[in-house]
């Protein structure tokens, strides 16, 4: 990467009742750097639905005001970091959806997770890194948040969050209420 990016538009496909096999497409809004994942979810203090996408080193909102969509920046994973991936999900299996975002950061390479919150009183958003970075050269390439019983356990099941690195790993990382921590 030379520290240059492309704007990606962020495109926004509904199908079209009726015909079978077709798509409309719409774009939602752009973003100023790649736009490397999106993601659906109420994860927000209103509980509305908005999409959510990871660009360079923000995570972005984009909100449909009735006639159009607005973008807002609404969390950094810090200058010199590229998100990578974004998920939403109970991943403390609380009941609160929250967003997860992986990113990796250049110079030397170093992957790590995140985990957005919002916060109802402050009225902003929160991010809090779950994980400290992999070791150099390890980086988090994707995330993703299950809730089947894995591996195998028996009911009640927990939600998981899942990560992928750049060398061929997979993770699972299970929230401990006890120690408000994300033991690897």
């Amino acid at each position: 990467m030379n520290g240059r990016f492309a704007a990606l538009a962020l495109v926004l496909f509904l199908g079209v009742p009726g015909a079978e096999g077709a798509w409309y497409r719409s774009v939602v809004a752009t973003a100023p750097a790649t736009l490397a994942d999106v993601v659906v979810s109420s994860a927000g203090a209103s509980g509305k639905w908005r999409v959510y996408g990871v660009a360079g080193d923000t995570v972005y909102e984009y909100d449909w005001s009735g006639s159009s969509w607005t973008r807002r920046g609404i969390a950094s994973v810090g200058p010199g970091n590229m998100t990578t991936g974004i998920a939403a999900g109970v991943g403390r299996n609380d009941g609160k959806v929250r967003l997860y975002v992986s990113h990796t950061k250049f110079g030397p390479v170093k992957g790590s997770l995140y985990e957005l919150s919002y916060d109802t009183m402050t009225q902003a958003w929160g991010a809090r890194e779950m994980l400290g970075p992999l070791g150099t050269g390890e980086s988090f390439t994707d995330v993703a948040l299950s809730t089947g019983s894995i591996p195998n356990e028996p009911p009640p099941t927990r939600i998981r969050v899942y990560g992928s690195n750049g060398n061929g790993k997979a993770y699972v990382f299970t929230y401990a209420p006890e120690t408000d921590s994300w033991p690897g």
